[in-house]
């Protein structure tokens, strides 16, 4: 019995949350549809635990509750192909979008004018020369006197 209340609660806070997302436009009406049966029914059946029996029965299943972990496994695999599906189209948009801005660098490269007045600069391409870290002389080479 404590089982059943913990359970409908449980169902009750999800279809909630659902209702929240789906005002909030995180989820489309058919999503918001969907995830509202998957909770209604999981109440029903906590309620009416000898439902899943009968439904067993149909389907040709021997217990009600294996019939629960066949479909809990199916919904699964079946979301878990969704995420798989929507993460490949965010990549193919990511990638999509970082050849476009590298691009639009390479065909607007900086000019010489840029670095005018740097003395750190080659003028050619916009990067800037640096002298090594280990410059004691100050002139470019490392070697050290004396």
């Amino acid at each position: 019995m404590l089982i059943q209340i913990l359970l409908v609660l449980g169902f009750i806070l999800a279809l909630w949350i659902t209702l929240k997302r789906f005002r909030q436009r995180v989820i489309s009406l058919s999503e918001f549809l969907a995830w509202s049966v998957l909770w209604l029914g999981g109440a029903i059946v906590s309620i009416l635990p000898k439902l899943t029996e009968y439904l067993a029965a149909i389907f040709g299943v021997g217990r009600g509750v294996d019939l629960i972990l066949y479909a809990a496994v199916a919904i699964q695999f079946f979301l878990i192909f969704k995420l798989f599906i929507n993460l490949e189209k965010t990549e193919r948009q990511f990638t999509k979008i970082v050849e476009q801005n590298a691009l639009a660098v390479l065909s607007f490269p900086r000019s010489s004018s840029d670095d005018v007045g740097n003395p750190e600069s080659d003028g050619s391409s916009g990067l800037r020369r640096t002298a090594p870290k280990d410059d004691k002389n100050g002139d470019g080479s490392s070697h050290s006197q004396g």
